[in-house]
């Protein structure tokens, strides 16, 4: 048995009188702590701050002393990776001046996305760019869900946190599966033009068959891990952890995140593959595929350098960040993420400016490069 002291401070701005008992008593045992505390006052208007020695937890204190159901143990709120055991406050404003941004970001990527759409016609916009705009709308849908916790963390239940994380979970996993679909489908396209084709061989194919089922398999496995853990309601967010048998899926979560992103690594191969081997070739010569395959070199190399950032970022979590500020984080993992793969196409100001029309004979790249045999463009 190990005993732990805590402070209560109070401070009533200009009242002269003051009336203020607390008794504390901190028990930890098999992972069980009792709080007993009385207080006689006016009104409490103040978070305060009770610090235990592996970590602290923030209580609101009201007319009412909190119970014991309310304060869930310390253990169960520092189970997961995205909480350090710290007080919230200190990146409570970041974030949700971040989540502002994220809104306002994402909103106008949705709006420029269905505007490209309606000007070019349903029948002319292939599906690859449908799924840049299905990857907008749900960086949107993703970030306006933040409110519901972020901004409201003092209010919500059990039953909001799991609904909470588990539509954040989805979103952000379908996101991220989208944007590398869609660069995977361009990058096979490549292999399928008369002039790279060269470049292709049985064995190019079967590794980009085998990174499509990584990309696609990979991010769902790692979406089933995360939401067989067991989410609560605290004083500060919603936290969650593994309970009995889900227990053994903690070990699986860094193999999942490593295996996608050797796949990441992998795709980026074969994005850079066949324009090294053109430009040997031709000596850079300058073509209008040159600059397609080019481009969408450019937006890989960022895809996958800022994917494998923002995980070399979490394994050094800054102890002033709350459980709810990584993922926030992620959200902005996402939006460059998409801003690439909208940089990746030759039309990049039309997608960007709705009202900007592009000279029919300005001479940028031609996106249907790639033709199958009877003409059809394919992507």
């Amino acid at each position: 048995m190990s005993f732990y002291r805590g402070y209560f401070e109070l401070r009533l701005g200009n009242f002269s009188k003051n009336l203020l008992r607390g008794n504390f008593t901190y028990k930890f045992n098999n992972l069980v702590f009792s709080i007993v505390l009385n207080v006689s006052m006016t009104k409490i208007v103040e978070t305060k701050t009770a610090d235990l020695d592996n970590g602290s937890f923030t209580l609101t204190a009201s007319s009412a002393a909190p119970t014991q159901a309310t304060l869930k143990d310390n253990a169960t709120w520092n189970t997961t990776a995205l909480f350090t055991g710290y007080t919230e406050y200190a990146s409570r404003p970041m974030e949700e001046t971040m989540i502002v941004i994220l809104i306002i970001i994402s909103a106008y990527f949705s709006i420029v996305a269905i505007c490209y759409q309606f000007k070019h016609g349903q029948a002319n916009v292939k599906w690859t760019n449908r799924l840049c705009t299905i990857c907008a709308v749900m960086l949107l849908t993703q970030s306006c869900w933040f409110v519901i916790e972020v901004m409201n963390r003092n209010n919500v239940t059990d039953a909001t946190c799991k609904a909470y994380v588990a539509v954040s979970l989805i979103l952000l996993t379908f996101n991220k599966s989208f944007v590398y679909l869609v660069l995977w489908i361009r990058q096979y396209t490549f292999f399928k033009n008369p002039r790279l084709a060269q470049n292709a061989s049985r064995t190019l194919f079967v590794i980009s068959y085998i990174t499509l089922a990584g990309i696609l398999i990979l991010p769902l496995c790692t979406l089933s891990f995360h939401l067989a853990m067991t989410s609560y309601a605290t004083p500060v967010g919603c936290v969650s952890k593994y309970e009995g048998a889900a227990v053994a899926l903690r070990l699986a979560n860094p193999v999942t995140y490593m295996l996608f992103a050797l796949c990441q690594v992998v795709l980026l191969g074969l994005v850079l593959h066949p324009i090294v081997g053109h430009l040997r070739r031709n000596n850079g010569d300058g073509s209008k595929i040159q600059q397609v395959v080019m481009r969408l070199c450019a937006c890989t190399v960022i895809c996958v350098t800022t994917d494998i950032g923002f995980l070399v970022f979490v394994s050094m979590i800054p102890k002033w960040a709350s459980n709810s500020f990584l993922p926030v984080v992620y959200s902005f993992n996402a939006v460059i993420n998409t801003a690439a793969l909208y940089v990746s196409f030759t039309d990049a100001m039309e997608r960007f400016v709705p009202c900007y029309t592009r000279p029919k004979n300005g001479g940028e790249a031609n996106e249907n490069i790639t033709q199958n045999e009877t003409g059809r463009t394919v992507a």
